[in-house]
């Protein structure tokens, strides 16, 4: 007999109850910052057959679609008639689980009267610091599944965004890349900082679908997050500075949308949470003097880009630091759309210095020193003088647009 749709809702909710659930104990119980408190994780249900049924509404496309992938792998590899209660299967293997080393795929098969009936699997990154160009020899290079992760959920907001992402609604996409290119690197091709150019993948796909699709593809966005590994110096130790690791997450602004602004210091397509000041303050010797939005930094348009924002770090003690920079949109800023503005690219630079920082690199930050950081704005959608007057002067009186840019570029009086 044929189930009744609400009762098959009454089921999906307490499916995605259940699920989430999970996401938040795993949220809970870590003591990585990225995973405790930006959300850096996934969380699925799965059936029999490694096929997956729901996922965490916490969490970012890198994880999630990779772990539906990656869950037939194991379940291919591991028969179940070897599977006993408390097993947990773990996998780190960038080009199974999420794209590089960092991150952890687990596996649990659920039992019900001794008999397996199904998984529960989640990532999560701990923090440690371990068609196009052909592969890299540094680490921006991208394992297929982890590009494939972001492209099908570049697709998946414009097409049926309403249904569910299990294995039912992924399994029409295919994508393809020659073997040994910059995103389908194979082993052992470096992939440690895979995010720079897979997240990037959304903006690759909306400016294909840009050409058919008029008026439902947003302008592009800061895209890559500035993901910045902080921790001690080599000396630390015999110096006796404090010794620490930190993986700060500050996000730029996304671009705009065919009805509404973009979102100003916001991660997409990752969606991980920034880092909260109070919370890395309290764990790492360091001190963030300023953040706030960068004026200006919206692509200009009918509709306006997401702001990126401005933030002062320094030491807490007379120590060095030691950064690690892998981001994007520093030369090259995101585009708008259908006449729009491009969003302003990111800055990285020391207040002593007058040259701004590369966007990849080890940096040391001297003891007394304060680090400036600007991400990217989002692109802006349809012509500037086309915005509505209430709205511009709405952006003048919130500092989101200056006085002069609305006067020059935008063609309005304050």
């Amino acid at each position: 007999m044929m189930q009744t749709t609400p009762r098959f809702q009454v089921l999906w909710s307490r499916l995605l109850s259940v699920v989430e659930e999970q996401g938040q104990a795993l949220m809970r119980a870590a003591f990585s910052l990225i995973v405790r408190e930006c959300g850096d994780i996934s969380a699925g249900i799965f059936d029999i057959q490694g096929r997956m049924l729901a996922q965490t509404v916490t969490g970012t496309p890198g994880h999630i679609n990779t772990m539906a992938k990656a869950v037939t792998h194991l379940c291919a590899r591991f028969p179940l008639q070897g599977m006993r209660p408390g097993d947990i299967y773990m996998t780190n293997d960038p080009w199974i689980a999420s794209g590089h080393l960092n991150d952890f795929l687990l596996l649990m098969p659920v039992f019900h009267k001794n008999r397996v009936i199904g998984f529960t699997s989640c990532t999560s990154h701990p923090v440690d610091f371990a068609g196009s160009d052909p592969v890299a020899g540094k680490g921006i290079n991208v394992p297929l599944n982890y590009a494939t992760a972001y492209t099908v959920f570049a697709l998946r907001c414009l097409i049926g965004p309403d249904i569910p992402n299990n294995a039912g609604s992924l399994a029409p996409f295919r994508v393809t890349a020659p073997p040994g290119c910059i995103l389908n690197a194979r082993h052992p091709a470096p992939v440690a900082m895979r995010h720079s150019l897979g997240q990037m993948m959304p903006d690759l796909v909306y400016g294909c679908l840009s050409q058919a699709l008029h008026e439902q593809v947003p302008a592009e966005g800061a895209s890559c997050m500035y993901d910045l590994p902080l921790r001690h110096a080599p000396e630390a130790h015999k110096c006796g500075d404090t010794l620490f690791a930190l993986e700060l997450v500050l996000n730029g602004g996304t671009g705009a949308q065919p009805q509404r602004d973009g979102l100003s210091a916001t991660a997409f397509p990752s969606g991980v949470w920034g880092s909260q000041i109070e919370t890395t303050e309290a764990v790492a010797p360091v001190l963030f003097n300023r953040r706030e939005l960068r004026c200006d930094s919206g692509g200009t348009g009918k509709r306006r880009g997401g702001l990126g924002q401005r933030i002062e770090i320094r030491a807490a003690r007379e120590q060095d630091l030691m950064l690690f920079l892998s981001v994007e949109r520093v030369k090259i800023p995101a585009a708008g759309r259908y006449g729009g503005g491009p969003g302003a690219a990111g800055r990285i630079r020391l207040a002593s210095g007058e040259a701004d920082l590369p966007g990849k690199g080890e940096i040391r930050i001297p003891a007394g020193e304060t680090l400036i950081l600007e991400t990217p704005g989002g692109g802006g959608y349809g012509p500037a003088t086309e915005r509505a007057a209430d709205k511009l002067a709405e952006d003048v009186r919130a500092g989101l647009v200056s006085p002069a840019a609305a006067r020059n570029v935008y063609g309005g009086s304050v």
